[in-house]
């Protein structure tokens, strides 16, 4: 990998753990939780939960459309070396597998938290 690819990835990383830490603030002067429709219970709600998976696999498809441009770079770069335009499609295809697996499990888990 070149180091400028390795960059792209850690900022993709850090970014996204920012994404997922918790910004909810609240005042002491504007009354208790329940007096402003926030819940009082400390359990760890199915929406947030949610939305927690919902940007995991936002960030899994990202990096895996990422990969799928990267493929394809290198497919063109390639310049007809069978080696270089095999790991080429290797990576296009590792990435699209990875795409739709994570599309599935998305899905699955968007369906048994929807029932819970």
């Amino acid at each position: 990998m070149t180091k400028m690819f390795k960059i792209l990835v850690l900022v993709v990383f850090v970014f996204g753990f920012l994404a997922l830490l918790p910004v909810d603030v609240y005042a002491n002067d504007l009354g208790s939780a329940s007096e402003l429709g926030i819940p009082d219970n400390d359990s760890f709600g199915s929406d947030q939960l949610n939305n927690v998976l919902n940007t995991i696999f936002g960030l899994a498809g990202s990096l895996a459309v990422i990969f799928v441009i990267v493929g394809g770079f290198k497919y063109v770069v390639g310049s007809g070396k069978p080696e270089e335009l095999q790991k080429a499609k290797n990576t296009i295809l590792y990435a699209v597998i990875g795409l739709i697996i994570s599309l599935f499990a998305m899905v699955i888990i968007n369906f048994v938290i929807s029932r819970l």
